[in-house]
């Protein structure tokens, strides 16, 4: 029995959408964007802090397909603008991050740069997908789209928190 529900012509539209993706992506150079493009992903995450990162770490491993904006232009930038004398209230052994120890003697309080290079090299380590100097402008409804400074990313899941 055929669905009532499915429309044939989408199909194709869809088929058209992934063609039209494919040729855009062969023509793109590695490494850059078109401003004003439109790509999918399955979460979004605002902000290459701690719990972002963990956040994006975490879903990695389930394989979904995540991507984090973070708005500075390098991860742990939020951390190096900070005073000179800043250092965690934490020691080092409860400063790491899933899967990561920090790097640094585990009753050590680690500096404001520290702890920027340690987000860092997490993500270098981590292969986790952040894209730098994208900062989260405004988002559609409850949870269709997000717009950043470099693109629009259409979304089919909630974001959180939903007080943003």
């Amino acid at each position: 029995m055929l669905n009532a529900l499915h429309r044939p012509e989408l199909d194709q539209r869809t088929e058209d959408m992934k063609t039209v993706t494919a040729l855009s992506a062969a023509a793109t150079p590695p490494g850059t964007r078109e401003m004003g493009a439109m790509e999918r992903r399955e979460a979004i995450i605002v902000g290459a802090g701690q719990a972002g990162l963990s956040a994006a770490y975490e879903l990695h491993l389930l394989g979904v397909d995540c991507l984090v904006l973070e708005a500075q232009p390098r991860v742990g930038d939020q951390w190096r603008r900070r005073w000179d004398s800043l250092q965690l209230f934490t020691p080092a052994r409860l400063s790491g991050l899933p899967g990561f120890r920090f790097p640094a003697p585990d009753m050590s309080y680690p500096s404001k740069d520290q702890m920027a290079d340690f987000l860092e090299s997490y993500v270098r380590a981590a292969a986790l997908p952040v894209r730098t100097g994208s900062k989260a402008l405004s988002k559609r409804s409850q949870c269709i789209a997000l717009t950043t400074d470099m693109s629009s990313i259409p979304q089919q899941v909630r974001m959180w928190p939903d007080t943003w």
